[in-house]
């Protein structure tokens, strides 16, 4: 058994139950339709049966009640719970809100089931936990085909690291149209805090460890020569003296008195000789509450259904974080959200004529960890840790790797945006892959840019954004060179521009 820790979002129709009344056997409407496998399996056990005025159908002496669908989604489920009712009801478990107020609270050994509308293949279950980044939960997961032969997703605990979503897998997917969770308190006390279920059959996101990163005196991984390679979007090498790029255009942010500028490499070594570098210099927030001092390619670029290959070169000086008291740190951030921000004149999420009521879109639903900036490379300090995220609801992902301090280092991260599950990325340190993911939805769901009726698309930052202190410093630089985007639909390739990177 395999467990990843992936930020997530679940997506799910609404629908449960417990026990009453036995009336005729109900017609599953969750299925497609003809001779459906529910059918096929539990049609003579099918009834329905209603609790506190609402309706469901009932499996083997088990009344799973429907909570309604959230036409929105594609998918649904009837639930039935060992205790129902309350002030945090156990329907809130698969209410599509992965947060502390639509949560299922309760103390002591429980149960929550759900049975889906037919039989779906499943190699993964989700739960998030309110207070789960305190303490670790215990429970087990079982699927079931028929509710006869239980097949084990999951036994254990949850990590006690995050309060979002931990997705736990299974080596080979199996059919079920039943979940079922058994609760069983946490590692400090009795009480249950599960805020949300899901499930589903997709590929695991990896990320690798670090064998042998430190470059070779060559670093015949990478082609340095950027102009050669086709579909070239944005590049930017600072051998001018300036931070204006090559191809495209830029736009700098800063604020909090943090800056950046083009400065002469004062770390040249095998895998950077150039001239120029951007030196970026970060100050503590002090009374402000960050400081950021970013560079970005612009204008913004269309994602949807396309693939882009993203590199640069960044270096850490070394120890350059020991005498600070990081709260959160951001050296890369690929911005979709908010439209407003940065843009002159300023682009609407959806504009009037959209079908889509822009006041009533809540974004927390769509990104992982709420609204606000999308996908970013972060510094973890209780880790010292580097962390990719992928923020698309339901594919998030964690995936981090450690810094690498006292030399040149090269990022290359190839997307496919998408709001389907077709999508994937891979990202590569020094010619190896650290992270990887296939069949994810990378671009979340209602994102303006989709349906084209906005130009609300993306900015790609690199920089300092952050919020730290120190008693002893009051300033820290970090370097970036060669900032290129690339587009794969003219042409470019990962092999032209890292013949020494793994397919």
């Amino acid at each position: 058994m395999r467990l990843v820790y992936l930020f997530c979002f679940a997506t799910l129709m609404m629908v449960g139950c417990s026990e009453n009344n036995k009336n005729e056997p109900a017609n599953d409407s969750g299925t497609d339709g003809g001779d459906s496998e529910v059918n096929n399996i539990n049609n003579s056990q099918l009834f329905t049966c209603t609790q506190d005025g609402r309706d469901g159908i009932e499996v083997d002496g088990i009344c799973f009640l429907d909570y309604g669908v959230d036409s929105e989604f594609g998918y649904n489920a009837y639930l039935a719970a060992s205790v129902t009712g309350g002030d945090n009801p156990p329907q809130n478990v698969i209410d599509g809100y992965a947060t502390w107020n639509t949560r299922w609270e309760i103390s002591g050994n429980q149960w929550v089931e759900l049975r889906l509308p037919s039989i779906e293949s499943i190699n993964r279950v989700g739960l998030s936990f309110m207070k789960g980044d305190e303490y670790p939960f215990i429970f087990t997961i079982t699927a079931s085909v028929d509710r006869q032969n239980w097949v084990t997703v999951y036994d254990g605990q949850s990590s006690g690291e995050s309060s979002n979503t931990e997705y736990f897998y299974l080596d080979t997917a199996v059919d079920a149209n039943h979940i079922r969770v058994e609760l069983n308190g946490n590692t400090a006390n009795s009480m249950n805090y599960l805020q949300e279920i899901r499930w589903g059959n997709q590929s695991e996101p990896h990320s690798y460890p670090q064998s042998s990163l430190t470059p070779s005196d060559s670093c015949s991984y990478y082609n340095s020569n950027l102009a050669s390679i086709p579909g070239p979007i944005f590049i930017s090498t600072f051998e001018n003296g300036a931070s204006n790029p090559e191809v495209g255009d830029t736009l700098v942010n800063t604020e909090g008195g943090s800056t950046l500028d083009a400065v002469d490499n004062p770390f040249t070594d095998s895998c950077n000789g150039s001239g120029k570098v951007l030196e970026v210099i970060s100050l503590p927030n002090g009374s402000n509450a960050k400081t950021r001092a970013e560079y970005h390619n612009a204008p913004r670029m269309p994602l949807n259904e396309r693939t882009y290959i993203y590199t640069w070169k960044q270096y850490f000086p070394e120890d350059f974080l020991n005498e600070l008291d990081v709260n959160w740190m951001i050296f890369s951030q690929w911005k979709t959200w908010p439209c407003g921000w940065y843009d002159s004149p300023s682009a609407s999420d959806y504009p009037s004529d959209s079908p889509i009521n822009y006041s009533s879109v809540n974004y927390d639903n769509y990104i992982c960890e709420g609204g606000g900036i999308f996908n970013h490379l972060s510094y973890v300090p209780s880790r010292n840790t580097l962390s990719f995220e992928a923020r698309a609801r339901p594919d998030c992902a964690y995936l981090e790797h450690q810094p690498i301090e006292g030399q040149w280092n090269t990022y290359i991260l190839e997307v496919y945006w998408t709001n389907t599950d077709n999508g994937y990325y891979k990202l590569f340190l020094n010619g190896e892959i650290i992270a990887e993911a296939q069949d994810v939805k990378t671009l979340f769901d209602l994102h303006p840019g989709i349906n084209g009726y906005s130009t609300c698309d993306m900015y790609w930052g690199l920089g300092v954004y952050s919020s730290w202190t120190s008693n002893s410093i009051n300033n820290f630089s970090v370097y970036f060179d060669d900032i290129a985007i690339f587009d794969k639909d003219q042409g470019a390739t990962l092999e032209q521009l890292c013949p020494g990177c793994p397919e």
